[in-house]
């Protein structure tokens, strides 16, 4: 990790200010003690859909005990890569009361019904609105716009398709501001590098504050800011304040 892009990239920001101080923590996701023997089975899938209540309920304590954070939703974003894409906006879209920020890069099949004819494998998607004509993702109407929400698609991605160009339009009918990006590569660093560069540029900017009379704190949008001097490919916003 210490070699890593990753590493690179959020030591390079902090060091121009370009970014807030901030813990990256990089978990195992499968939550399981038994062999990935069989990768591609409903089962398996489950190992890591697990891992929302597994973050939940103990990695962010023990982070909470163990370090000096930040709580609270406005301090806590979620980001993953491939399979860990998928669990991240999972995660982020369905406990938007945990995470202000959210971000998959290469997202894998399982937000939404699909069959997957290159492992023989389909599920019923797990933010997929029941009953709606279309695709459809969406969130509770006090999140969605207190939400930073990115997608990140590598347009010759030969693993997980388009199907993160589906996810983007089922957000945009179900009404959630996002930021998509596409890039000029495949399912690799490609995506994840900028993707990761452009959502620590804007994680934990939200701004919280009691003015709303009511005596509840109000998360108030912020501007989101992408990078000029990175450009890795095309970029399409719907919604650039957030």
């Amino acid at each position: 990790i210490d070699n890593s892009s990753i590493a690179k990239i959020f030591g390079n920001l902090r060091a121009e200010g370009k970014c807030e101080d901030m813990i990256i923590v990089f978990p195992g996701i499968r939550v399981s003690d038994e062999p990935e023997d069989n990768m591609h089975s409903p089962e398996n899938y489950k190992h890591y859909d697990d891992f929302r209540e597994d973050l939940i309920n103990n990695l962010m304590p023990y982070m909470e005990k163990n370090f000096q954070v930040k709580t609270g939703r406005e301090n806590t974003g979620v980001c993953g890569w491939s399979m860990g894409g998928r669990e991240a906006l999972y995660i982020g879209l369905s406990k938007p009361e945990k995470f202000g920020y959210v971000a998959g890069y290469c997202p894998a099949f399982g937000l939404l019904p699909y069959t997957n004819p290159a492992v023989g494998k389909s599920e019923p998607g797990l933010l997929a609105v029941p009953g709606a004509e279309e695709d459809t993702i969406t969130m509770p109407d006090n999140y969605i716009d207190n939400t930073f929400v990115m997608i990140c698609h590598g347009i010759y991605d030969n693993v997980v398709n388009s199907e993160p160009t589906r996810y983007h339009n089922a957000l945009t009918t179900g009404g959630v501001p996002h930021i998509y990006m596409e890039y000029p590569s495949g399912h690799s660093d490609g995506v994840y590098d900028p993707g990761f560069y452009n959502f620590i540029r804007n994680a934990f900017k939200l701004v919280k504050s009691d003015d709303n009379n009511s005596g509840d704190d109000e998360i108030k949008p912020h501007e989101v800011i992408l990078s000029k001097d990175n450009q890795y490919g095309t970029v399409e916003v719907d919604n650039v304040t957030y």
